[in-house]
């Protein structure tokens, strides 16, 4: 088992907990842990939302036997989480329980069945006509350019042949073979860093300052209309519709914005989206549910191949024409793909396509970007080259 989701709030302000794996005794949790994940507190939300652990060592399951999904959380009558119940007991498979300590204190049967997902297997990580100027890992390396070392399972020959000759111009001076490491164990998957619950949660904050319906921007509704050379402040607000700027236009934002439908953004005409002031070093969140400062999407699926509707061009959840230094994108759930020449501060997804010229610069983590509305998997990379200054 890779990881797992749980459908959690929280109230007050609680701190880590931990989730446990174990197999079953006697028709309770036994006392040692087959596998073990943190949940951070600032992925969930004071609202309902999917929330997931990833075990950086997956448990290994038997088929037809009984395992258990243990919440360990320190207790406290004012800082607490809560795990959503079906009152309805409609999960076949078993029934929950509660104890004061896991390890140690008898369990108690609970009425209903407790809200969760299980994930079983990592998927293979691969890189494929890479240029990697550090160490690449991954499961499988192919046709690419390591001046680094390499840590695999697989490496086709060509790979090999330039992590063990490495040449000008493609590494820099001083030129040193890299080190291969054949039959290293896959990296492991790492958690998102931001949850389902997260995102509702900053909805939620969204729609406290109420709704506009219509587009925003180019042509946009009374009250979401920015004229070229214009400024418009807005949030927190919901929004039932589409935002387009193709002008030179400022989008100021004062509060969390939502918008329903996607983001149509021209930066080479001079068009911008920025945190008010009132926001000093926190960052503010703009979220579209159609395509994701910070730049969220919440489609799901939209991995590549033959466009499908909801998806962008490249059937990706963002397709990114022009640079947008400063911004952060997430599309958690999805693939985002850079044309030629565009640069970003940084881009978290699910899948990532990178045109010849792409570049994505760390400036700073969302482990570590602080946004006022709330907190601070096998992958695959195709045709992208790490560029270190």
């Amino acid at each position: 088992m890779a990881k797992v989701g749980l459908y959690i709030k929280k109230v007050g302000s609680p701190g880590d907990a931990t989730i446990r794996i174990t197999s079953d005794s006697s028709g309770s949790p036994a006392q040692s842990a087959l596998a073990s994940a943190a949940l951070s507190s600032g992925l969930v939300g004071v609202s309902y939302g999917w929330v997931e652990a990833t075990f950086s060592s997956p448990a290994n399951l038997t088929s037809g036997l009984t395992y258990w999904i243990v919440l360990d959380t320190g207790r406290d009558a004012n800082k607490y989480y809560v795990w959503c119940k079906d009152s309805g007991a409609g999960y076949g498979s078993g029934s929950p329980k509660y104890s004061k300590d896991w390890d140690d204190d008898p369990w108690t049967d609970v009425s209903g069945d407790l809200n969760f997902k299980t994930y079983l297997g990592t998927g293979a990580s691969s890189i494929d006509g890479i240029v990697v100027y550090g160490t690449a890992k991954a499961n499988t390396i192919t046709n690419s350019k390591i001046c680094g070392d390499a840590y695999y399972q697989t490496i086709d020959s060509s790979s090999l042949a330039f992590l063990n000759n490495p040449s000008n111009p493609t590494c820099p001076d001083p030129l040193t073979p890299g080190t291969a490491f054949p039959g290293s164990s896959d990296p492991p998957p790492q958690n998102m860093p931001i949850s389902d619950s997260n995102i509702q949660s900053w909805k939620n904050d969204a729609g406290l300052g109420g709704e506009i319906t219509g587009d925003c921007g180019d042509n946009g509704v009374l009250g979401c209309a920015i004229l070229d050379n214009g400024t418009l402040t807005l949030g927190p607000k919901k929004i039932n519709g589409n935002l387009t700027l193709t002008k030179k236009q400022t989008l100021t934002v004062t509060g969390t914005l939502y918008f329903t439908g996607n983001l149509d953004m021209n930066s080479s005409s001079g068009a911008t989206i920025k945190c008010d002031p009132s926001f000093g070093t926190n960052s503010c969140v703009v979220i579209f549910d159609g395509s994701y400062i910070l730049m969220l999407t919440t489609l799901a699926g939209c991995n590549g191949g033959e466009q499908t509707s909801p998806c962008t061009h490249h059937n990706a959840a963002i397709d990114l024409h022009n640079n947008a230094a400063g911004a952060i994108f997430y599309a958690g759930d999805s693939m985002a793909n850079l044309h030629n020449g565009v640069g970003v501060t940084e881009l978290t997804a699910y899948k990532l396509s990178l045109d010849n010229g792409a570049t994505i610069t760390y400036d700073q983590g969302l482990a570590n970007a602080n946004f006022s509305s709330g907190p601070s998997g096998g992958w695959n990379i195709e045709g992208w080259g790490e560029v270190v200054p």
